[in-house]
C-alpha cells in the first residue's frame, strides 16, 4: 500500500483549503500592503514633482551649455574635415 493511501485511511491528511479561498486571502494581503504603503508612495511622488519643478531652471541652463558645447565641437570637427579635403 502506498504512503498516500495509508495516510488517507489513517485520516492524517491535512485539508489543503479551497484554491479560491487561498487566492482571495493572498489578494487581500497584497491589497492591504499596497494601501498601507500608498500614503508614503504618494508623498514621495509629490516630493519628486516638487524637486523636478525647482530643477527646471538649472536644467535649462545645463541643456543650453551642452548645446553650445556640441555646436562648438561640430564646428571644430567640420573645420578639420574641411582642411583634410
Amino acid at each position: 500500500m502506498s504512503t498516500a493511501r495509508a495516510r488517507h485511511k489513517e485520516g492524517t491528511d491535512q485539508p489543503k483549503g479551497h484554491p479560491f479561498r487561498n487566492v482571495l486571502l493572498v489578494s487581500l494581503v497584497v491589497a492591504a500592503v499596497i494601501l498601507w504603503q500608498l500614503a508614503p508612495i504618494i508623498q514621495g511622488l509629490h516630493t519628486v514633482d516638487a524637486f523636478l519643478t525647482r530643477a527646471e531652471g538649472p536644467r535649462r541652463i545645463i541643456v543650453g551649455l551642452l548645446k553650445l558645447g556640441y555646436q562648438h565641437l561640430i564646428a571644430w570637427i567640420a573645420s578639420l574635415v574641411h582642411r583634410v579635403h
